[in-house]
């Protein structure tokens, strides 16, 4: 009996952290995702940018992710840079978004890419676009 209890309350837990596609529990992780791009020299040496943004593209829509200082100057030690994150997973469901992602350097524009992204269920995902830039 105690083990019925048991899965019982597994069995609550689970379906709790579940989303719906086609009246189906879909089971999401609790990870908090995230798609960057890395930007390097020709040397493969991160760069730091002094800016970034990401803007949506027909209507310039920024959707660049709000980072705290702490965090961007992580993100610039490593030249790692977000394009999106789960922030942005409702807006995204089922949906495949082209964004640009620009980044700036001693005032210049050094990096402008295009992606398309977009989320399933539970998560952002990338689904076109390099995940690593060389900057020359």
């Amino acid at each position: 009996m105690k083990a019925l209890i048991l899965i019982l309350i597994c069995a609550i837990f689970l379906l709790n952290s579940c989303n719906k596609k086609n009246n189906e529990a879909v089971i999401c992780t609790e990870v908090f995702a995230s798609v960057t791009v890395t930007i390097k020299n020709g040397v493969n040496d991160p760069i730091e940018l002094d800016s970034f943004k990401v803007i949506r593209s027909g209507d310039n829509v920024d959707m660049t992710v709000k980072l705290e200082p702490f965090d961007f100057n992580y993100m610039q030690k490593y030249g790692s840079y977000p394009i999106t994150n789960d922030n942005f997973q409702k807006q995204l469901f089922n949906k495949n978004m082209e964004v640009v992602f620009m980044g700036s350097k001693d005032g210049k524009i050094v990096v402008n890419q295009k992606y398309t992204i977009g989320a399933d269920e539970c998560h952002v995902k990338l689904i076109a676009g390099n995940r690593e830039v060389i900057v020359k």
